[in-house]
């Protein structure tokens, strides 16, 4: 499967509700919200990811029809057995 969007994140910082540990292995399953909308997403990116940082990341969802609701701009939240972070659609794929 093709990556559909280009992202930035920003996980919370642990003291703020965040991940607890760091990302690793370039890919993580997780879900993004908009809209009142929750999708199953994996982001790859090509480093370690810790709470609280900053990065860029390709997303793939489980249903492509998810594209829909994440244009160019979008802000949306990042999921994972609640809010954890955020994010803004960079570019989404043709």
């Amino acid at each position: 499967m093709a990556a559909q969007l280009e992202v930035e994140i920003v996980l919370a910082p642990s003291d703020r509700g965040g991940l607890t540990h760091a990302i690793t292995g370039g890919e993580w399953r997780t879900v993004l919200g908009i809209g009142g909308e929750h999708w199953s997403a994996r982001l790859l990116f090509q480093h370690e990811i810790t709470p609280g940082e900053k990065c860029h990341a390709q997303v793939e969802f489980l249903f492509p029809e998810a594209t829909e609701h994440f244009p160019a701009g979008a802000e949306f939240t990042v999921w994972h057995g609640g809010v954890v972070g955020g994010g803004r659609v960079i570019t989404v794929a043709a």
